[in-house]
């Protein structure tokens, strides 16, 4: 993918966002949630920085137009969620939320940490 068509699908990736979230969430730039425990958040620092790493662009605690908070999304169209406290009830009925059109890939903060957590 060239560098227009990168910026393409970022614009609309970001479409997808809610409109105040566009001024709080910045691309590249971590966002904390003192609702989330200690490991939540080092989990998802550590894929923050491993996709940082990779040089692919990233947003933390976004919310969407249709509802629903995600933890990373990427300029790809992945979302990745981190998985520590959460029920599988509570995870299903926050995800039917998020936009059919992007990716979902879940990381578990009871796996070690390899990089490889995030292919």
């Amino acid at each position: 993918m060239n560098n227009i068509d990168k910026l393409r699908l970022k614009n609309e990736i970001g479409k997808l966002l809610r409109f105040h979230n566009k001024s709080g969430s910045h691309w590249n730039c971590y966002r904390y949630s003192t609702a989330n425990t200690y490991e939540h958040e080092m989990r998802k620092f550590q894929v923050f920085m491993e996709l940082r790493r990779r040089n692919i662009d990233v947003m933390t605690e976004v919310i969407f137009e249709s509802g629903g908070r995600a933890d990373i999304l990427t300029s790809e169209g992945i979302v990745y969620e981190i998985l520590h406290t959460e029920s599988e009830e509570k995870f299903k009925e926050k995800i039917n939320k998020y936009p059919r059109q992007l990716e979902l890939r879940i990381i578990k903060t009871s796996d070690k940490w390899s990089e490889k957590l995030i292919d």
